[in-house]
């Protein structure tokens, strides 16, 4: 739909792929397309505001423990942040793009 094309497996579910012995989680993109920058366009195209190198250190809670927004520092110029928001979207890091690498080679995100 956004153009990234995700390999499918013979019973036409999406493959994946065991790279870690807690298990199979890297959904191959055999042409190599970028999902982050389809992400971000898709993200731009929809004005949602982007914060990068922010370390989130709290979570705000409302008096029922409703998670209404975050907050953290810029890991480049330790600024410190305050975002409210109405939904929180908790996310990991170390998942690189998201995806095996075009040349197939781990190490190469």
């Amino acid at each position: 739909r956004w153009g990234v094309k995700f390999e499918k497996d013979e019973t036409g579910d999406y493959a994946v792929k065991k790279v870690h012995h807690m298990g199979a989680y890297v959904l191959p993109m055999p042409e190599g397309h970028d999902i982050k920058k389809v992400l971000y366009r898709q993200l731009k195209r929809a004005r949602v505001q982007i914060t990068n190198r922010l370390i989130s250190t709290r979570l705000l809670t409302d008096a029922e423990g409703t998670v209404n927004g975050v907050m953290g520092f810029d890991c480049r110029t330790a600024d410190f942040h305050v975002i409210k928001a109405k939904a929180v979207i908790l996310c990991c890091g170390a998942a690189g793009r998201l995806g095996l690498p075009a040349s197939g080679y781990l190490m190469g995100t």
